[in-house]
């Protein structure tokens, strides 16, 4: 361990491990020892950038359930998070590396045979046409699934049959109950411009009008919330704690969600995977810290199952959405497709980490683009081979650049856990009754005073607070005695201190080692100066998320059998066009370009995310509040890595 921990925090860390095994860490058959290598790599990064993120968001998280004791039992929960996870990470690291050595034998022989690896079953088959429509009626559900907008978003139409408990935020949006997602943005928008305060100035309701307004599609803008709400109602307060609690099982999430591009970049990338298992881990260690069971309240908690089953389904929808925005050029549409491309790179430059985002879907485009290209139009497929030993060389490089950055984030984390420990044991030791002075010490003192001059002894009398009045002492003991007293009143007062200070933490339930307000500060300056290295590693570890899922999501498009070869083709002309285009883009705001100073992202994104969490109105291009600087990122900055996309440009 990093520090000796008492019996209730190695039981965190306990408990921290085991949700780590559910939910952080892939445990898959590896296929051969690259696939080994990379998970393990990815295991060992994983564990230290959950940890580093649980650390920063938990304290926020908590502030907000339960003000100055729930900022401390957060910031339990992220210490600890910080400490167990990393070490995990290592073990199932190693374990995935000797793993995937093992596994390499097979794998030859497979190639041999013409084999696949099916990564849901983790075993060698036989090669079958991939069709990306049936695979999206089985995982999405629908039959409609790939009928989607070309701007991405849902068209899906939930069953009519479908019943909920309460109408109330369906009736505020004038949408039915089936609606879709995009009936219900559609909705807000028109219902909102009809409701603004700067529309209806003589309205006094007109504000309270309008925040119901955005707490209604606050719910019904994301599918957890809203099946909660149908099932529930807006009132009902059961075991689960209504959906006010599953609205801070959302937080981590919709934190993620408007730090890297917010709504503009969700139908490219989907659901940064991070984030699910940040809020599962935050919701369930607040939920022990606070003495709430081993669950959170409203917590419906994550495993690898779980974890496996959405990202496919974020696979599948990213892949169904790209198909549909290639679509117009497939049908010989070239200008309307051109001009879709340059309104989509226009706006999400914008975005918070704009730059960086379209960067990694830029590259993931173009090299999966010119791998499909490669292999039907050069002699015997060399390009495309070419490009496909690129891709997993750029890869394990971009895994290695995780966890590099995040051993950086690990050093922090144990700078800032040595500061809590250090911090705790000052705590304890102030919450230690003084022992009163014995006989031999109190006629020493009194001997001290005795040998000291008249004059002297009135100037220490005068220098206390309050100061000790000799008026009348005309023999040295007389003053030595008024001291005596005055150091007697100080040890009386410092004993009250102590006992106000326990019955204090009695009355409200905390631990006797809780940290003081000055503290907490001290540990929040240390979490400030450690957050540029944090956001690094998170900024890091998501491009990597997001080249991986986009990745699968290519190959889904472009492997299509569904569709004709030309269709395929067609296909892949397309992706490269805009994959160049997103490679070329250049952020057009600081925030966009990673260029704010870690604290002000963070302080901005959480602002925005506690905005938006309060059904109120936020544009993702709003700036940061910050003075104009020099383009140059500043060294506390956030760095973004270079992507293969600006070299593709």
């Amino acid at each position: 361990a990093l520090v000796e921990m008492s019996p209730e925090q190695q039981q965190q860390i306990e408990n921290a491990l085991k949700t780590a095994g559910n939910v952080v860490f892939p445990t898959h058959k590896p296929r051969d020892a690259l696939y080994g290598l990379k998970s393990g790599v990815y295991n060992i990064g994983s564990g230290v950038v959950t940890g580093a993120t649980a650390l920063v968001t938990a304290p926020i998280i908590g502030a907000k359930t339960d003000g100055v004791r729930g900022f401390a039992a957060g910031l339990g929960v992220g210490l600890v998070s910080a400490v167990a996870l990393p070490i995990a990470g290592v073990v199932n690291g190693t374990r995935q590396m000797v793993r995937g050595c093992i596994n390499t034998a097979e794998a030859v022989d497979a190639h041999m045979s013409n084999k696949v690896w099916d990564p849901k079953e983790e075993r060698w088959k036989p090669f079958v046409p991939y069709s990306l429509k049936t695979e999206a009626e089985e995982i999405l559900g629908n039959s409609a699934a790939a009928s989607e907008g070309q701007d991405g978003s849902s068209q899906r139409r939930r069953d009519p049959s479908h019943r909920v408990a309460d109408m109330y935020y369906y009736d505020l949006l004038k949408v039915s109950s089936d609606a879709t997602a995009g009936e219900v943005k559609k909705g807000y928008y028109k219902e909102a411009r009809r409701c603004h305060p700067d529309r209806n100035p003589d309205d006094p309701e007109a504000h309270n009008k309008f925040q119901a307004l955005g707490e209604a599609y606050r719910v019904l803008s994301s599918d957890q919330l809203r099946a909660y709400y149908d099932k529930y109602g807006r009132d009902e307060k059961d075991a689960k704690g209504g959906v006010d609690a599953e609205m801070q099982m959302e937080m981590a999430k919709l934190f993620f969600a408007v730090l890297f591009g917010g709504e503009r970049f969700e139908p490219y990338i989907g659901q940064l995977g991070v984030s699910s298992v940040v809020d599962a881990l935050v919701q369930e260690g607040m939920a022990q810290a606070m003495g709430s069971g081993s669950a959170g309240a409203g917590m419906t908690g994550l495993n690898i199952d779980e974890m496996k089953a959405a990202q496919t389904k974020r696979e599948v929808q990213c892949a169904v959405d790209l198909a549909a925005r290639l679509q117009p050029y497939v049908d010989a549409r070239e200008d309307e497709f051109n001009a879709f491309v340059a309104k989509e790179v226009q706006d999400m430059s914008k975005a918070t980490f704009g730059e960086p985002l379209l960067h990694a879907i830029g590259s993931s485009y173009t090299l999966c683009a010119q791998k499909c290209l490669g292999y039907h139009q050069s002699f015997l497929g060399v390009e495309g081979h070419i490009t496909a030993m690129r891709m997993k060389g750029r890869s394990v490089s971009a895994y290695a650049d995780v966890a590099r950055k995040g051993v950086d984030s690990l050093n922090r984390v144990k700078e800032m856990v040595d500061l809590s420990e250090e911090e705790k044991k000052k705590a304890q030791k102030a919450m230690i009754l003084p022992e009163p002075p014995t006989k031999e010490e109190l006629q020493a003192k009194e001997e001290s005073y005795m040998a000291l001059p008249i004059k002297e002894l009135r100037a220490t009398c005068s220098s206390r607070t309050p100061p000790v009045s000799t008026v009348g002492c005309l023999e040295k003991k007389e003053v030595v005695d008024r001291l005596m007293r005055d150091d007697q009143r100080v040890f009386m007062e410092e004993l009250d201190q102590v006992r106000s200070k326990q019955a204090a933490a009695a009355s409200s339930s905390a631990d006797e080692s809780e940290l003081s307000p000055e503290a907490q500060a001290r540990l929040q300056e240390a979490m400030d100066r450690s957050l540029p290295t944090f956001m690094q590693t998170m900024v890091s570890a998501s491009l990597v998320d997001v080249e991986n899922t986009l990745k699968a999501a290519c190959n889904k498009v472009v492997k299509d059998t569904s569709v004709p070869e030309e269709t395929r083709i067609r296909r892949a002309q397309a992706m490269l066009l805009m994959g160049r285009a997103f490679s070329a883009a250049r952020g057009t705001t600081k925030a966009a370009r990673g260029e704010v100073q870690a604290k002000q992202m963070f302080e901005g994104t959480m602002a925005k995310t506690m905005a938006k969490a309060q059904g109120q109105e936020v544009h993702d291009d709003d700036e940061f509040v910050v003075e104009e600087q020099d383009p140059a990122p500043t060294a506390g900055g956030v760095e973004t890595p270079p992507t293969a996309g600006a070299a593709e440009a």
